[in-house]
């Protein structure tokens, strides 16, 4: 059977089942599947695997909100969507948690159908669970280039995400009557950001410039979206439960990549609008829950990673 639970009821990976030493079994996992590249540029060796470990949480929620998620009181067991160098489906096998006021299973390996003792145990208690699903129609991975230019959410993307833009680009674009700080001095950066985004909406000249360089990072985008459709990378939201894309942004100049911008198509209007901006390693890992980006931008081993949630390192 499925787990049966409203979206508001589902829990976390973390207290749903007991891993002991999650970056343990992340990394038995890593060294089951496919080889692929599960860390960023800079690779901390005691934890070499965060996008691996982002990826299987997420990977679990979409899969309990789907009800994909399979128990039978004794084990449960989902699709991990990953597969081993054959090309096999990898899974995740759990039993019942033995402590009580505990999480409710305890981990116990991951396995291919039929192979090795969890192998058999999954393969004797289920039918094999399936893979989540992000999709519905194959054109929504790839951005319509006859629809109108994506038109811009400039108070969410500049103003509500301002710390995500690069430093220097404020060294450029400095508010009138605002003192640029260095951010890794100060011990309250949200007060700091609170202050600069007021400063900015109140300097219209400034902001005017800062739309026109962000507006000016669109069009280029757009440019390189028509040379290469897979310049657009699909991404999968899991608050808003849709897809949307990324475009890369060169703000600072036209040969790197800065941040990505999020756009989504209006269901609708068929009207794409740009609402977020993500930092290059977040674009990355939510983007990696749908497929291995095939991007000449979203490339993970040219991403300096942003650290990692203290949760991840149980």
């Amino acid at each position: 059977m499925a787990y049966e639970m409203e979206e508001t009821q589902i829990p976390s990976l973390h207290d749903w089942a007991w891993f002991g030493v999650f970056r343990e079994a992340v990394n038995t996992l890593s060294e089951l599947a496919l080889p692929e590249r599960w860390c960023y540029k800079n690779v901390d060796p005691n934890y070499p695997n965060p996008i691996l470990a982002a990826y299987i949480k997420y990977t679990f929620y979409r899969l309990m909100k789907e009800r994909k998620v399979l128990c039978n009181g004794q084990y449960a067991a989902f699709n991990t969507g990953l597969v081993n160098r054959f090309y096999d489906p990898i899974y995740a096998l759990f039993d019942k948690n033995r402590n009580e006021g505990k999480q409710e299973w305890h981990f116990l390996n991951f396995c291919t159908a039929g192979e090795g003792r969890a192998g058999k145990t999954l393969t004797n208690n289920f039918s094999l669970p399936e893979r989540a699903s992000y999709f519905s129609d194959p054109a929504e991975l790839i951005y319509d280039l006859r629809a109108p230019r994506p038109q811009l959410d400039w108070r969410r993307i500049v103003l509500d995400n301002i710390n995500r833009i690069p430093t220097a680009f404020w060294e450029r674009y400095t508010p009138k009557d605002f003192t640029l700080r260095d951010v890794n001095t100060l011990s309250d950066k949200d007060v700091y950001f609170a202050k600069l985004a007021f400063a900015l909406e109140n300097d219209e000249q400034t902001f005017r410039a800062v739309k026109s360089r962000f507006t000016e990072s669109l069009e280029l985008a757009l440019k390189r979206v028509a040379w290469d459709f897979r310049t657009a990378v699909p991404v999968y939201n899991l608050k808003r439960d849709g897809l949307s894309l990324l475009f890369p942004l060169s703000l600072l100049n036209d040969t790197e990549i800065d941040l990505a911008l999020v756009i989504e198509r209006q269901e609708r209007s068929g009207l794409y609008i740009g609402h977020m901006i993500l930092p290059l390693a977040w674009a990355y890992t939510d983007a990696r829950l749908i497929m291995r980006p095939d991007s000449d931008w979203l490339q993970v081993e040219q991403i300096a990673s942003l650290g990692f949630p203290a949760d991840e390192l149980v």
